[in-house]
């Protein structure tokens, strides 16, 4: 397997081809708005980001839709379906542009955020974390912060000038 980089990169690509813009983009299957007749029906606005950060994927979806809509008992389930839908997409096209699988195995529930645009619309913003398979968790470098932090606050506190201070705090 590729290193973390790569893999970013390749998942970053894969989301910008998905993208609704003029000279093309690939169809997901999973958005909203691939569905239905782009003339006759009307337009639906959603799309998805994709996050990494360390050894964690998070897929962000939004969609406006009507507040009617946002009642029915499945429409969690439907924005849950939606986003595995843009995991295996993803999965997809990194296969296809590596030739290495990848793995992405959910990690937590779903986050969902509903936003009143009018009295008739509603703004849904789900997102939902997945762990890249085969990626250690990267090292946890907040001890070497904090511990640089705790000396610069004994710096602060003790008698010294301030040159001599940050030169022994920049020395360490």
């Amino acid at each position: 397997m590729a290193d973390i980089y790569e893999i970013t990169k390749l998942i970053k690509q894969a989301a910008a081809d998905a993208k609704d813009h003029p000279y093309g983009g690939k169809d997901t299957g999973a958005l909203a708005r691939e569905k239905g007749h782009v003339v006759n029906d009307s337009r639906i606005v959603d799309g998805f980001s994709v996050g990494v950060g360390g050894n964690i994927v998070t897929i962000t979806y939004e969609i406006e839709c009507k507040m009617k809509d946002t009642h029915a008992n499945k429409f969690d389930t439907d924005i849950e379906t939606t986003i595995n839908d843009l995991a295996s997409y993803l999965k997809k096209e990194y296969k296809s542009a590596s030739g290495d699988t990848l793995t992405l195995t959910p990690d937590g529930e779903m986050d969902v955020f509903m936003q009143e645009v009018s009295r008739v619309r509603v703004l849904v913003r789900a997102s939902k974390h997945y762990k890249i398979g085969g990626v250690d968790e990267p090292a946890d470098s907040r001890k070497d912060r904090k511990k640089k932090f705790d000396s610069l606050e004994t710096m602060l506190e003790t008698k010294y000038s301030p040159e001599v201070a940050w030169k022994k705090y920049f020395e360490q």
